[in-house]
């Protein structure tokens, strides 16, 4: 991300606070209500990492609303994709652009948007979100976007992933970083069921003394865009819209899946993943690839 360090905020942490738990009118119109409980774990300059299920329409829909509320609290935004870094200038110039036919389709030209396998990472959601970005910055709020992805496996590719991270924090320490990933990635406790050994990025980000918050996303039922293994003679990836079920509540994990309305909630207890809370973000809702690719099999 080659831009212009954003300003300094000029606001206390507390009157930040403030700003997100009671916003005015005009920010509530152009943002949507608050989300309860965000003013816990949203500071001036801090990192917040969200831990998603990819290809759904509300989680995409649940940063933007947080970076609204950020910005128009007067805080400069950043907010991190899971997406190749070749993706970033087409991002940039996109922000800069109008948002028109023609820019969106400059947008998603890249070959990350057009895999034969559309994983819900490249989802219309994500480009929505990018879009609403662009909007909030044309009427003047402080907003950039940064991929971070990195090519490889595991571990390795986790560090890459926290190094790119590190290299934009640079360019602008005192913003607030957004951080959407996947829910392996975005830990911050060393493990998985799967491989004890692995070190996720979120890791790397706490060591290098990064004031970092994780959160594991909550969902109630609904439907999710994603690819599975089909065995058999053939092994092959079916992708599509597959019903997603919320985890299994833990015994330590205070999350109750209520309603519609999204919220955050911390739960010290939850460390053994790292997660510091869970945000909620109600029904599921699949979002399909940006790009409709013929023959995609789904």
């Amino acid at each position: 991300m080659q831009e212009t360090a954003a300003p300094e905020p000029t606001l206390t942490n507390e009157a930040f606070t403030a700003a997100l738990k009671s916003p005015p009118e005009d920010v509530v119109k152009r943002c949507g209500a608050p989300i309860a409980g965000m003013d816990e774990v949203l500071t001036p300059g801090g990192i917040l990492l969200l831990g998603e299920l990819h290809g759904t329409r509300e989680i995409p829909a649940f940063v933007g609303t947080l970076s609204c509320h950020v910005a128009s609290a007067g805080v400069p935004v950043v907010v991190g994709l899971e997406l190749p870094r070749e993706e970033q200038r087409a991002l940039r110039r996109y922000l800069k652009s109008r948002g028109d036919k023609q820019a969106r389709a400059s947008l998603t030209e890249g070959g990350f948007w057009r895999r034969p396998y559309q994983d819900g990472r490249s989802s219309e959601a994500l480009v929505a979100l990018v879009e609403r970005l662009r909007v909030l910055r044309a009427q003047g709020l402080s907003m950039s976007v940064f991929t971070f992805d990195a090519p490889g496996q595991g571990s390795q590719r986790a560090a890459a992933m926290a190094h790119r991270v590190l290299e934009v924090r640079k360019t602008a320490p005192r913003s607030t970083f957004l951080l959407l990933g996947g829910n392996v990635n975005t830990r911050t406790a060393r493990g998985t069921e799967w491989d004890e050994t692995f070190t996720p990025m979120g890791w790397h980000l706490v060591r290098a003394k990064q004031p970092v918050r994780a959160l594991d996303v909550r969902y109630s039922r609904g439907t999710a865009w994603t690819c599975n293994l089909v065995t058999g003679e053939n092994q092959k990836l079916d992708c599509g819209a597959t019903p997603a079920t919320p985890p299994a509540a833990r015994s330590r994990d205070k999350s109750i899946f209520r309603g519609p309305r999204a919220f955050v909630e911390l739960t010290p207890e939850y460390t053994h993943e790292g997660y510091d809370g869970v945000f909620y973000v109600g029904p599921l809702t699949a979002s399909p690839p940006a790009v409709a690719i013929t023959g995609q099999p789904h």
